[in-house]
């Protein structure tokens, strides 16, 4: 009875009902996202009127206000032409403002990460390397094995097509299939993970396992990006940080690339042909993040779980009824209990 209530309301809801739950749920997350790392990089004294701050915030300023001028141009300006035309310019607009999240995402989520260190719980390494040292397959013996084979530069190249990923997918949905609901589906889903992902970053803060495991144990010095985490982190850490000069990526539990990979493979689910080539790709996204993200091994299935739980939520907000647990079992089958399946979109 109770199902068929969900379902009957997931049916009458119509798809721009939709799409305003899902926009603000994207634009208000990551605006208090925002709001709240200002308050804490005043408090802690972290200057933001940097080159990079202030160009990112253009980028996003200048392509979400062309965004919001299509949206005003439907509204008034179009309210005699036919929908095709009208349609049109909805989903320019939402394509414009779904780009402009490409700039938001990373500025607020930096600026939160940095402003929550300092006020961070103890480090939580200990415990998040317990497993791979109880498996016998550390990070320093996973790290130096694909160092040996050559392997770490195809794999960065795979962990870094995430970004790519974002530019083809907008692409696809927005320009070729001219439908945005998958593209805010996922969105919505990165937006929430990372919101409530930094909660669990300032109760479990990890300096990572370069650090953990120390230099000797990789017989080499770290790459640059991993010094340059580590020195951020430990003068943020230390009181010592004064200027955003070049966000790191600082939250460790859950992988974001993890989170990235399962919502980059669920987007195209009822795409046929596409949808075996994103979870193939993705998986090796996943596969790689451990060697060359410098994550535990415990970050890629708190990940998993992390972006099952937001697809679930994501579905919610939709008012599309939760899955059982047999319908859980098929939606994330192809990605070990991760992606498949969805509702239609």
């Amino acid at each position: 009875m109770r199902r068929n209530s969900y379902s009957r309301r997931a049916r009458a809801m119509s798809l721009s009902d939709r799409l305003s739950r899902l926009r603000v749920v994207v634009f208000g997350s990551l605006g208090a996202v925002g709001a709240f790392g200002v308050c804490l990089a005043q408090i802690n004294g972290i200057g933001l009127n940097t080159p990079i701050v202030r160009t990112t915030f253009y980028c996003f300023l200048g392509t979400f206000s062309l965004s919001i001028l299509l949206w005003l141009i439907d509204a008034y300006a179009l309210q005699e032409s036919s929908e095709r035309a009208r349609r049109r310019y909805r989903i320019a607009a939402d394509v414009l403002a779904l780009a402009s999240i490409r700039h938001l995402f990373p500025l607020v989520i930096t600026v939160a990460s940095y402003g929550l260190v300092p006020h961070g719980m103890a480090l939580a390494d200990e415990w998040l390397s317990w497993p791979e040292r109880m498996l016998g397959i550390t990070h320093p013996v996973v790290y130096r094995t694909c160092e040996a084979w050559g392997l770490l530069l195809p794999m960065a190249f795979v962990y870094d097509s995430v970004w790519v990923q974002v530019v083809l997918i907008l692409g696809w949905f927005g320009l070729v299939r001219r439908n945005v609901l998958p593209l805010w589906e996922v969105s919505a889903a990165v937006s929430i993970s990372a919101t409530v992902g930094l909660v669990v970053f300032w109760l479990a803060p990890a300096v990572g396992p370069w650090a953990y495991y120390g230099l000797a144990a990789y017989g080499s010095p770290p790459p640059s990006a991993e010094a340059a985490f580590l020195a951020d982190f430990s003068a943020l850490r230390e009181g010592r940080f004064t200027a955003l000069l070049a966000g790191q990526g600082l939250v460790t539990i859950p992988s974001f690339h993890v989170v990235f990979a399962v919502l980059f493979a669920w987007v195209f689910r009822q795409e046929r042909f596409l949808y075996p080539i994103a979870i193939v790709l993705n998986l090796g996204v996943i596969a790689v993040t451990f060697p060359v993200g410098w994550h535990y091994l415990a970050d890629l299935p708190a990940g998993m779980i992390w972006v099952a739980a937001t697809i679930a939520a994501v579905r919610r907000i939709q008012g599309e009824p939760a899955q059982s647990a047999a319908d859980r079992e098929s939606t994330l089958a192809p990605l070990q209990g991760v992606l498949g399946e969805g509702g239609a979109s």
